[in-house]
């Protein structure tokens, strides 16, 4: 099944993210719902695969959303858009400290963030 979207709204500067604990990691919180993950990256800059999980935090539990094994110097590209309401978050756990970097894409409708371009922007996840 392939599934196309359209997001639009402003690309947000890009800010990545390393992991520096094994702990879950806020990489964006959704203020006056106007914040999406339109998708994310994951570089691993180790010798050894590390397991990662992204998880959806709706202020009451943390959801896991996706998870796998990011290969040794390996990336993977997620284009799965998540929606962040008020004070939602988007998270990510890595099972080694200092391995993994992320990078999400986010766009915004609020104007007053800072963004790259205006623009619509085409997503096709497979599932």
């Amino acid at each position: 099944m392939t599934l196309d979207v359209q997001i639009h709204g402003q690309l947000e500067k890009p800010n990545p993210i390393r992991l520096t604990t094994t702990n879950s990691t806020t990489i964006a919180t959704g203020f006056d719902n106007t914040r999406m993950v339109a998708r994310f990256s994951l570089a691993n800059e180790t010798g050894s695969g590390v397991l990662v999980t992204c998880h959806y935090d709706d202020g009451t539990a943390e959801h896991l959303i996706w998870s796998t094994t990011i290969a040794a110097n390996g990336a993977e590209i997620v284009e799965m858009p998540v929606r962040l309401y008020e004070n939602d978050e988007f998270k990510v756990t890595a099972a080694s400290a200092n391995a993994i970097t992320v990078k999400a894409d986010i766009i915004s409708n609020d104007p007053s963030v800072g963004s790259l371009a205006s623009n619509t922007t085409d997503f096709m996840a497979e599932h």
